[in-house]
């Protein structure tokens, strides 16, 4: 069980969406940003999230990912905003639901 850092509500990890800090490189003067750890296997503390708009709203609006991974400073709100980018999270007006909803098909694809 891991706890979502937008919602604050608890989930099960094949749910959630892994997210992990890259340290910076001091002599190139880069930052340390937030990256999807789609694998779930890179090293660290991870900061867990579902992959809705919402909880990503959330986390970004409470600055929850830098107090998460426990770096305050190191990383900025641009970082964090483009890793929720590079991940696919549904809408919060989308609900999944059965292709009968569609076009009244129950094996239909079309949505």
């Amino acid at each position: 069980m891991r706890t979502c850092v937008g919602c604050r509500e608890r989930d099960e990890q094949t749910q959630m969406i892994r997210f992990v800090i890259h340290p910076g490189d001091a002599a190139t003067g880069s930052e340390a940003v937030v990256v999807a750890d789609l694998g779930r296997t890179s090293p660290g503390r991870g900061a867990w999230l579902h992959p809705s708009a919402r909880c990503g709203e959330l986390a970004l609006k409470r600055k929850a990912f830098p107090r998460a991974l426990r770096a305050a400073a190191n990383i900025d709100l641009q970082s964090m905003t483009e890793a929720l980018g590079s991940v696919p999270l549904a809408s919060t007006t989308r609900r999944q639901g059965s292709g009968s909803e569609a076009d009244g098909h129950p094996m239909s694809t079309q949505r």
